[in-house]
């Protein structure tokens, strides 16, 4: 449990930082999702390498707490197929 938690808190950590890509956050929010469950989830549109992405760390407290990080790419239709979300159009 306590190597899972480590790496957990190092990949966060190696996202957030940008320093081996460039990333830069676009918008940040913060939800109380569930106030009888004590979950925060800190929600992020990020820029990296040029492509938008959606990042959620949703973190608990209490007994049993844990942490569930995810990151989503973005799409979007453009003539008629799929391709990834530019954060800036050139």
């Amino acid at each position: 449990m306590k190597w899972t938690l480590i790496l957990v808190v190092c990949a966060v950590f190696l996202v957030i930082s940008g320093n081996a890509l460039a990333i830069e956050v676009l918008e940040e929010a913060r939800i109380d999702i569930s106030k009888s469950d004590n979950v925060i989830a800190n929600t992020q549109l990020l820029c990296i390498d040029g492509k938008k992405f959606v990042q959620t760390v949703a973190t608990g407290y209490g007994t049993g707490a844990g942490v569930g990080v995810t990151i989503i790419q973005i799409y979007e239709a453009k003539t008629g197929t799929m391709v990834p979300a530019k954060c800036r159009e050139k």
